[in-house]
């Protein structure tokens, strides 16, 4: 049945361009983020700024660090085409955890969700510490200490949780050299002005 045939070979091109157009998008974010580290960032510095408020899907669970990654691809399917910006993760633990660690790995999105499984919630945003760290994850805590540092020089509260997010990662289709993988950390302060 020719019809038929063609009906089929028509979902999967709608398919393959829907998937082709979600490329497009993640790679153009990646130039202009890149452009804006370029300008702001050259040396690795500390910015303080302002954020807004995010509604973000997330999950949160207990574990290790490096199960991350699982969780994002069940929060990218919920979220589907209301996904907007970068994924990232909240640490609610004081400090570094070898396993058991609290972790909320979470995804920006347009309008809020309900999906099984996945959270939605808006993030209140406000004033944060944050610098870009360039390189492997497992180098991130050159990066930690030279804002926790920072920190208190301007003798500031943090507010957990603090943020990890993953600019330019491993991901799904170009898994990309670990030296240049762009990660910004973010700490929410109390705002004594």
């Amino acid at each position: 049945n020719i019809e038929e045939f063609l009906k089929q070979k028509l979902s999967e091109i709608s398919e393959k361009i829907k998937n082709y157009r979600k490329v497009q998008r993640e790679i153009e974010i990646i130039f202009k983020f890149k452009e804006k580290i370029n300008m702001k960032n050259q040396n690795n510095e500390i910015q303080i700024k302002n954020i807004e408020d995010i509604i973000v899907a997330s999950i949160r669970f207990k574990g290790k660090y490096s199960d991350v990654g699982k969780y994002f691809g069940q929060i990218y399917k919920a979220g589907g085409g209301n996904v907007t910006g970068y994924p990232f993760s909240m640490y609610y633990d004081e400090g570094y955890m070898e396993d058991n660690a609290d972790i909320e790995c979470c995804v920006p999105l347009k309008k809020e969700i309900s999906a099984e499984g996945v959270e939605c919630k808006v993030l209140k945003g406000g004033k944060v510490y944050t610098i870009i760290h360039q390189g492997p994850y497992d180098s991130l805590g050159e990066s930690y200490k030279k804002i926790f540092d920072r920190i208190t020089f301007d003798k500031q509260k943090v507010i957990a949780p603090s943020r990890e997010i993953y600019i330019k990662g491993p991901g799904m289709i170009f898994r990309g050299n670990p030296e240049n993988y762009i990660t910004e950390i973010q700490f929410i302060v109390e705002d004594s002005e």
